[in-house]
């Protein structure tokens, strides 16, 4: 469940699906696409297939990224604050692993 926080008040909830702290796990699936593609792309393309995995790993990292949390937001939106009843949200976020 990632977080979201008022905007008025500073008060911070857990919503929705994704994981609270950032993770790797959240990396497998672009490093994997980009790894697949690669392998499809080098009997066609050669050694610039080598060139293949970096746009698709940045756009499948930020599809996964952003999507989840666009779905959560709009989850959300429209709802009150538990605490001061204003409808200010942030869009959600994680706090990592505090490192």
């Amino acid at each position: 469940m990632a977080l979201i926080k008022c905007n008025s008040c500073g008060e911070k909830f857990r919503v929705g699906f994704m994981p609270t702290s950032s993770c790797g796990m959240l990396l497998i699936p672009p490093v994997s696409l980009a790894i697949i593609s690669t392998l499809i792309a080098w009997p066609h393309l050669g050694w610039f297939a080598l060139l293949v995995p970096i746009p698709v790993f940045f756009t499948s990292a930020l599809a996964i990224l952003y999507i989840p949390h666009t779905i959560e937001y709009l989850w959300v939106c429209w709802r009150e604050c538990l605490t001061c009843g204003a409808r200010k949200w942030s869009f959600p976020f994680t706090e990592g692993f505090g490192l």
